[in-house]
């Protein structure tokens, strides 16, 4: 049994209230960065806060990294693969076979459920608030449902490894609602009552979902209430436990930019840009008033103590004013402001183009540069620098989300029976790893063999220009073994590429036949000097090839 509705209510309200920190800064960051996003500050369906934007640079910076971020780790055909652990098996025909049609399956059911537009959304969260969130479940109009919840919604624990393993979402439905969830009979007995109160049954009422590691359960039962995660329901209105059952995976994924080991949320760029997206926000209020004072300045109009004046700034208006002995020809004159809005301008392009590199948008701009004329070493100096930067964050992202949830979506269509009975083999070890192939995971792994690429290049004339040169270089290189990690490190399909053990055969056939085609050559020039050398010396020399042979 798990936890009383009470406690669970007492839980998150702790939990709530320990994340406060975080949603006022969240909340910041929305006003300046994400303005349709709210944490603390409740808004109504289709408000936008955007009273305090005057520089759009962090809103239009943060969606083009996380459009960046998408493109370039899952969009495409194929950005990622499952291959076996053990290398003997990564060997093995039909464990490769099984793996590539498995893979082939799973993305097209990924790519084909809501995932592109969940993960887009819980990218723009990951690249502002403290954590991105998303939820994979079994659908029912398709195998794979995936749901992105803003953060605010909820709150999480890390286990003793700094993994997210607790989780309480809030959310809300109505009365009518609940009741097409969950069914009338799981209802409370004083919600029942307000499905029958035309007025109240639409009334939003909040909810609480609560998922956490079991810590006692029979992994051979096979219900929902022997599973490793528990679910449970929870009326918050009415203090009610609504349903109870299980998962198998933790369905949650809460990724975090960077964190700090003893928190449970993290810090986005958005966060770390706060200072500066407010600054230049203030610096181009400033600078559109006084733009406005140069365009439009304020006047001086004299007054002569007997009539004011109706004065017009507009635009071919005519305006009159009375000379007289006292005052003379005094006239309205526009008041002139010396500011130097050059030097504001070029200090708010700095403060732009910092924003827009925390954001990466240059390593974007350097993966789509990318040329058929440049070299790999080229690119490999253009995006080196800006990866390593990336590289933490990366490595969230692929150990936070998008491995455990690839793991889960396998478990889901595998239970489904979506995949063929794995060979045999691999009841030896069906460990697996995940490779991903996007052109942030693939650049990253080319960095590897950067050291390769500047060799080449640096002997490259040497081997032109002298022979031995070019063979020092075959005795020292193992070209099989780095053509074959520099196409695995570019996302070469195995399809393409033969396994070590053929690659071996094909080069012990190919010197068979190289010494084969040496010693035809050797017999043909003996029978061509045939007719030149005695004959008992020729019969010798043509035993001799034989032997050779």
């Amino acid at each position: 049994m798990g936890l009383s509705p009470q406690a669970h209510i007492k839980r998150y309200a702790r939990l709530k209230a320990e994340r406060s920190n975080f949603d006022i800064t969240a909340d910041d960051v929305a006003a300046y960065v994400a303005p349709r996003k709210a944490v603390v500050t409740e808004r109504s369906p289709g408000e936008q806060d955007t009273q305090q934007i005057y520089d759009e640079t962090a809103v239009l910076a943060a969606q083009k990294c996380a459009a960046g971020i998408y493109a370039y780790t899952i969009q495409g055909n194929r950005w990622f693969a499952l291959k076996p652990r053990n290398k003997m098996l990564a060997e093995n025909d039909a464990v490769k076979r099984w793996f590539s049609d498995v893979s082939e399956v799973l993305l097209g059911e990924i790519m084909s459920s809501n995932f592109p537009r969940s993960a887009y959304e819980g990218l723009q969260d990951w690249v502002t608030m403290p954590a991105m969130c998303l939820y994979l479940e079994e659908g029912k109009d398709s195998a794979l449902n995936f749901q992105a919840y803003a953060f605010g919604s909820y709150a999480v624990l890390n286990n003793a490894e700094g993994i997210v393993d607790t989780i309480y979402r809030s959310f809300k439905l109505t009365p009518r609602q609940a009741a097409q969830k969950w069914g009338v009979d799981k209802l409370s007995e004083k919600m029942r009552e307000m499905l029958d109160h035309e007025e109240k049954c639409d009334c939003l009422c909040e909810f609480l979902h609560c998922v956490y590691p079991r810590a006692e359960y029979d992994g051979k039962m096979k219900d929902a209430l022997n599973m490793p995660y528990a679910s449970e329901y929870i009326d918050v209105k009415y203090k009610h436990k609504l349903s109870e059952g299980g998962y198998q995976e933790f369905p949650y994924f809460v990724c975090r930019f960077t964190r700090k080991s003893e928190e449970c949320y993290g810090y986005s760029p958005g966060m770390d840009l706060l200072p500066a997206i407010r600054g230049v926000n203030k610096m181009q209020q400033t600078m559109l008033i006084a733009a406005e004072k140069a365009v439009n300045p304020p006047w001086l109009i004299p007054d002569d103590g007997v009539s004011s004046y109706n004065f017009s700034a507009r635009a071919g208006s005519k305006n009159y004013w009375r000379v007289n002995a006292v005052f003379g020809n005094n006239k309205p004159e526009p008041i002139i402001i010396q500011s130097d809005l050059k030097a504001g301008n070029d200090m708010i392009l700095r403060i732009q183009q910092k924003i827009n590199d925390g954001f990466m948008l240059d390593l974007f701009m350097a993966l789509q540069q990318q040329t058929d004329q440049m070299t790999a070493t080229e690119v490999l100096q253009r995006v080196e620098e800006k990866l390593n930067a990336l590289a933490p964050a990366w490595g969230n992202l692929e150990s936070e989300w998008l491995t455990p949830m690839i793991t889960r979506a396998l478990g889901i269509l595998f239970r489904r029976r979506a995949f063929a009975p794995p060979p045999q083999e691999l009841e030896i070890d069906p460990n697996f790893d995940i490779t991903y192939y996007g052109k942030i995971a693939l650049a990253a792994d080319m960095l590897k063999s950067r050291a390769f690429f500047q060799f080449v290049e640096a002997v490259a004339p040497l081997m032109s220009a002298s022979p031995e040169f070019a063979n020092a270089f075959n005795d020292t290189v193992n070209a099989p073994q780095s053509f074959r990690e520099i196409a695995y490190g570019m996302g070469l399909s195995s399809k393409f590429t033969y396994s070590e053990q053929e690659s071996a055969k094909r080069a012990e056939a190919r010197a068979a036949a190289q010494e084969q085609a040496a010693a035809a050559a050797q017999m043909e020039q003996l029978a061509s000097a045939a007719g030149k050398l005695p004959e008992k010396v020729v019969e010798q020399g043509i035993e001799s090839a034989g032997a050779a042979a």
